[in-house]
């Protein structure tokens, strides 16, 4: 830096090359104490017991029925909670980038509203709405099916409410692609007679596949990990996930912090799965769109669907 430039702005300060990686490893030091350590103190205590995280400690965990129960739980339930919050977020986010429906400025905030709640505030006001006995579909239906319809505390209910709480992750991955995309392909695609909703499926989506895989990597994870919803709805069913056996393990007495570090190992794999599942979709496939000219995203006229969307 000269002289001159540093008199023009005596405020600026030298760069330091080496400012980026020390940000960095700063950051990296700061999870090491608030992530990794509190993780290996349960590792570390679980070894120090007197049953210990052994082979045996292991098979003995998952050959218990009640917890091979709550993995195939945990995995339906994320696994659902990801189907139903992909196809509500990306639906949405379609309808607001790429489409003439009207008063789409109107319905973009309002679909980032479970983002601002609590999941577990959800879950209640459900409890109210559909719970088998007291819920008030329920009342209302049973003089005309005789019995309750709806039953929240199920794995498809639980699965219900993480959907629809976590179906904004979903959307705003996906609206940001959408937006950014060149409308020129979805041209060429009708250029070459394919319809909209041909266009939508083998050009627009396709395109959009790295945000709509991470964010149900997102969602998974974070459907698995879930406690308050699997509490409050699972516990009344007689549900149990990971989450919830990993909070009894701690709480009981006396403390089982081997089972409880099993158990969140359990919830790393269905992770570290997803994961590897993300990469081998999208090995050696490139989403960089080329173009030399300014674009707006394309609306895709609905027709008389308009006001259905």
């Amino acid at each position: 830096m000269s002289l001159a430039s540093v008199a023009i702005n005596p405020f600026r300060f030298p760069a330091f090359r080496g400012r980026g990686f020390a940000i960095v490893l700063l950051i990296y030091a700061v999870l090491a104490v608030t992530v990794v350590y509190p993780l290996l103190s349960v590792l570390i205590q679980s070894f120090s017991e007197s049953s210990g995280l052994t082979i045996a400690k292991i098979r003995e965990v998952f050959s218990t029925p009640k917890i091979v129960e709550a993995v195939w739980n945990t995995l339906i339930i994320s696994v659902l909670t990801v189907a139903f919050a992909g196809t509500v977020g990306v639906t949405l986010a379609w309808l607001i980038a790429r489409s003439n429906m009207p008063f789409r400025r109107v319905f973009d905030p309002l679909n980032m509203i479970p983002f601002y709640l609590s999941s577990v505030v959800g879950a209640l006001s459900w409890q109210i709405v559909a719970a088998p006995r007291s819920g008030i579909i329920n009342e209302l239906l049973k003089p005309i099916f005789g019995g309750p319809i709806f039953n929240i505390y199920s794995v498809g209910g639980i699965a219900l409410v993480l959907g629809l709480f976590y179906s904004p992750y979903v959307y705003l991955f996906t609206l940001g692609s959408l937006q950014s995309m060149d409308a020129s392909l979805e041209d060429s695609a009708r250029m070459s007679g394919a319809s909209k909703f041909t266009t939508a499926i083998r050009i627009t989506l396709p395109l959009s596949a790295p945000a709509i895989l991470s964010s149900c990597i997102l969602v998974f994870v974070t459907a698995a990990g879930i406690f308050g919803v699997p509490l409050v709805l699972g516990v009344p069913g007689s549900i149990n996930t990971l989450s919830t056996l990993i909070y009894t393990a701690i709480n009981e007495y006396p403390a089982d912090f081997a089972k409880a570090a099993i158990l969140s190992s359990a919830l790393f794999l269905f992770t570290a799965v997803f994961t590897i599942a993300q990469i081998f979709l999208l090995r050696g496939r490139r989403f960089t769109t080329v173009t030399g000219k300014g674009y707006r995203p394309l609306r895709v006229d609905l027709g008389r669907w308009r006001w259905a969307g």
